[in-house]
């Protein structure tokens, strides 16, 4: 079980404040790729069977730069905002799933609210396609593969002469 999730037998009603922590396996995320537990700080409100959570995740991404290929940290603090309802309120299963399908509203079972699911996406699209590992970096000569952010290489001297 996923440690990213709200126990409902312990939230009171109406608002409240949680800090959900864990590693990146409970998200289904490579330690690897994410060296450091990931953290998200929560505001929650319940409405009798209602529960909306609006937290934001802090965690931290091992990429490679697309530039110079070297790796390195990007830290990420990720909005997100789950609604939850109790399932089977006077609904059919079927919109149930439309709902969750479409990513307006998750469904719980009376005890817990799973956030694991939503807190994954979210970092997920969070990471940036082409990371770069700085804005100036120069990446490598596409002659000799030497790194420009150390200096300049020798194929610059050698073609002009």
């Amino acid at each position: 079980m996923s440690s990213f999730h709200i126990n409902l037998a312990t939230l009171s009603p109406g608002s409240s404040r949680l800090v959900v922590e864990g590693p990146a396996a409970d998200l289904g995320l490579s330690d690897g790729e994410w060296p450091e537990p990931i953290r998200s700080d929560w505001s929650v409100d319940r409405s009798g069977e209602q529960v909306t959570a609006r937290g934001e995740i802090h965690a931290t991404a091992r990429l490679d730069c697309v530039r110079c290929l070297k790796s390195f940290d990007l830290a990420l603090e990720v909005p997100v905002v789950v609604h939850a309802d109790r399932a089977g309120r006077g609904r059919h299963p079927e919109q149930e799933g439309d709902l969750e399908r479409d990513d307006y509203m998750r469904f719980h079972d009376g005890r817990q609210v799973e956030l694991g699911e939503d807190v994954r996406e979210a970092l997920l699209l969070e990471v940036p396609m082409a990371p770069s590992c700085r804005v100036d970096c120069r990446g490598l000569c596409p002659r000799c593969g030497a790194e420009l952010n150390e200096g300049p290489c020798g194929c610059a001297t050698e073609s002009r002469a």
